[in-house]
């Protein structure tokens, strides 16, 4: 058995895959496995895997048709034989004694999940920023600097920054055996396939530990997936929060999270609004409008109130805790809570 399963999708990263390669069959820790998920490339990505599978028996190489780096990840992580497992997206890469210190401080801990740093590298802009949006400036900037001396953090202590903790897909390593155990698995869309697997690994681990140093360099870059235009976006705000919302009711936990649920929600809803082809926008807002409670759906638009509404209006209005009648007299609203 490997000690680490290291699983990445790839998808036309021709540019940038070499160095990847290079940054996992050059580890100080021998002891590992590497999990190619082409996802229907068609540059010469699979040339290139192939040309180090050769040499290297560490090597597993699988190929689809494009369906997104959710289903990718969700195949690596059905076929990882390691003890623990990562994921490395190809535009990236780890340093060099990564696997060999992260497996020594799991064995320590005996985490099931561990969270460490990384540095960004702003291609854009051709410059790097150390530290820059790493989790340690995150959790200092959001005053959890207690988590930097306790070394772990669990979610029933962070509710408000839920969705922050629960991270994406970079940045952390777990047990094989806590994920296949717990059926974690990311979301079958194109974009924010993340969201979910890292929603089930906070609330299914007891505590998530931390290491203060870093390992995983991530590539900013103009052409990456989170910044073109698609329409593969369309649906996928609304399955990835259905999703969500159904794992967490599942475990009895909705109730203490539904606050920052639905703020996660408009902003997620907001963000892909914005990556949408201004041929699918209308659509899509007529769908958030039978999807979302009032209040919810101007919040993602920013929608302002005309003059005259702001003066006196009557309306019924949804709310997470109920349906209300709203009275606006002269901008004060008055509101009625209906009974169901």
């Amino acid at each position: 058995m490997p000690k680490i399963s290291i699983v990445l999708p790839v998808y036309n990263v021709e540019k940038y895959l070499p160095e990847c390669i290079e940054s996992l069959v050059n580890q100080t820790l021998n002891d590992l496995e590497f999990i190619f998920i082409d996802d229907g490339s068609t540059d010469n990505s699979i040339k290139i895997l192939e040309g180090y599978a050769k040499n290297d028996s560490r090597f597993v190489i699988i190929s689809q048709k494009n369906q997104g780096p959710g289903i990718a990840r969700n195949m690596g992580l059905k076929l990882a034989k390691g003890e623990y497992v990562t994921c490395l997206d190809p535009d990236d890469w780890f340093e060099l004694n990564a696997m060999e210190v992260l497996y020594k401080k799991l064995k320590e801990t005996g985490a099931v999940a561990l969270q460490f740093d990384w540095k960004s590298w702003d291609e854009i802009t051709n410059s790097s920023y150390f530290c820059h949006n790493s989790f340690e400036e995150r959790i200092i900037k959001l005053g959890c600097s207690d988590i930097l001396k306790s070394g772990y953090f669990d979610w029933r202590t962070y509710k408000s920054l839920f969705f922050i903790l629960s991270g994406g897909t970079w940045g952390r390593i777990y047990s094989t055996k806590f994920i296949r155990e717990n059926n974690i698995r990311f979301s079958d869309i194109f974009i924010g396939e993340d969201r979910l697997f890292g929603v089930m690994t906070l609330i299914c681990a007891p505590k998530i530990y931390y290491l203060n140093e870093f390992f995983y360099n991530y590539r900013i870059r103009s052409s990456s997936l989170t910044r073109k235009p698609s329409e593969r976006y369309f649906n996928c705000p609304f399955v990835c929060y259905d999703e969500i919302e159904e794992f967490l009711k599942s475990k009895g936990c909705f109730e203490d999270l539904k606050e920052v649920f639905y703020s996660s929600r408009i902003s997620f809803y907001r963000m892909v609004f914005n990556l949408l082809p201004n041929s699918r926008k209308k659509e899509y807002k007529k769908l958030c409008r039978k999807k979302l409670p009032y209040e919810d759906y101007k919040n993602v638009f920013k929608l302002k109130e005309s003059f005259i509404k702001n003066i006196f209006s009557i309306e019924n209005v949804s709310r997470h805790d109920g349906r209300y009648k709203q009275i606006v007299i002269f901008g004060f609203p008055i509101e009625i809570k209906k009974k169901n």
